[in-house]
């Protein structure tokens, strides 16, 4: 039923089949559109009933049925190129089809493969990018005895000299790696570079769940940014996507609530802020996301209990827990978050549960994004839709380049609590 809902909308449009049919010029757009939709979604859709880790396909077998679903999509992927349709979007960009493929595509990964296979293709993926794409200038740090992957364009400065961004990667708390996004660093990095601000991205490597619960993925993103506290002399922002915005926010709950001073922003992409069943839209059917409800449900508990589910009895942690599912913390602890930017997509299914946690925000220092046409985390996929990923990271870097541009940037712990407040963010 889920690959049947998605495969009612055109690919790249959003639009019915009949709708497209009614265009003059394109009339046979919208039927191509609804065959490829129809295969791709169905595919993702195999084995959408193994929702448990323990009894998805892992392994080289996993490897192969994802590349088996490649393979079986390629012919239509190239017919509809070669015939130019669903190429474009609403706005005439080039990602439409390429959008609904990636989607599908880690829908069916995130529905199939266990959390081992998943780990180790983002890691060959984070490989791959990163020699194809010649990115040269990072390198592996150890703050705190928590592994980072630094990333700066201006190599030859120490993040001690530089603003730094402290980055969370998303994963559900369970997959993920510290170098998946160095596509997205490097633009961030390019802009503050043109703006001739010193800059650089310090992306935590923090523990996975379930080897490692909650809350150790926060002591880990706390402890790189009490490194950075202690030896920049500039700015030091957080930020994340999915589960690492949710971790961004809670490390800046935490600083509050430790009087260590809070980070000078937030940047939250996409942020898993309720993991509860509340967070849940009333009809995830209305959302064209590679997310389900029901996988979410078993990332949280992994996330909070690992496979121990006497854990929740033994140390009465719940989901509601305001540094796990940070929409619950006070509205009063909320407003007094450092300046905050949250983006999302419109067609994925957190964006309920972020709009309400941008209502609890400030809102002279909060900006909050909406990317309509967007999925999940659709911001960070710039090589794969590099319209999607320009617009998402030059809202990023101008509103870093805001932050990093305030007057009082020349004490790590004198300007952190002049920044709140100010409309200027």
């Amino acid at each position: 039923d889920n690959g049947f809902r998605i495969a009612v909308v055109c690919v790249g449009t959003g639009r019915s089949p009949k709708e497209e049919l009614e265009m003059k010029n394109r009339g046979g757009f919208g039927l191509a559109s609804f065959v490829l939709a129809v295969f791709l979604t169905q595919n993702a859709a195999l084995s959408s009933k193994a929702k448990l880790p323990h009894i998805r396909v892992g392994g080289i077998i996993g490897i192969a049925h994802l590349a088996f679903f490649a393979v079986r999509a390629i012919p239509l992927i190239l017919v509809s190129w070669w015939l130019g349709l669903g190429t474009r979007d609403q706005n005439g960009t080039q990602d439409g089809m390429w959008q609904e493929i990636l989607r599908a595509g880690t829908q069916f990964a995130f529905r199939n493969l266990d959390q081992h296979t998943l780990r180790f293709l983002l890691k060959l993926a984070a490989k791959i990018q990163k020699y194809l794409c010649r990115y040269n200038h990072s390198r592996r740090m150890v703050c705190n005895d928590v592994e980072c992957e630094y990333y700066s364009l201006t190599p030859y400065l120490n993040p001690q000299d530089v603003n730094i961004l402290i980055y969370c990667h998303g994963g559900a708390f369970c997959v993920g790696n510290a170098d998946m996004y160095l596509s997205s660093f490097h633009r961030i990095c390019t802009h503050m570079q043109q703006k001739n601000i010193p800059f650089g991205i310090l992306s935590v490597e923090y523990r996975l769940a379930p080897e490692h619960t909650y809350p150790a993925q926060i002591h880990d993103v706390l402890d790189v940014y009490k490194w950075a506290l202690f030896h920049c002399s500039r700015h030091v922002l957080i930020g994340g996507d999915s589960a690492g915005g949710s971790l961004a926010v809670a490390c800046g709950l935490t600083a509050m609530d430790t009087q260590l001073p809070p980070p000078s922003g937030l940047v939250l992409i996409s942020p898993w802020v309720d993991l509860t069943s509340k967070g849940h839209p009333e009809n995830p059917s209305r959302f064209a996301d590679f997310i389900s409800c029901d996988a979410l449900d078993v990332l949280a508990r992994l996330y909070m209990y690992g496979k121990n589910e006497t854990k929740a009895a033994d140390h009465n942690i719940l989901p509601t827990d305001p540094l796990i599912s940070v929409l619950y913390a006070s509205e009063k602890k909320l407003k007094n978050l450092p300046p905050c930017l949250v983006t999302c997509g419109g067609r994925e299914i957190f964006i309920p549960q972020i709009s309400a946690f941008v209502n609890k925000l400030a809102e002279e220092t909060t900006e909050f994004h909406i990317n309509p046409r967007g999925f999940h985390i659709c911001d960070l996929m710039g090589l794969l839709l590099p319209s999607h990923g320009e617009r998402g990271m030059q809202t990023l870097a101008k509103f870093i380049e805001k932050i990093t541009s305030s007057v009082g940037n020349s004490g790590a712990n004198s300007n952190r609590g002049n920044n709140k407040g100010k409309k200027q963010y």
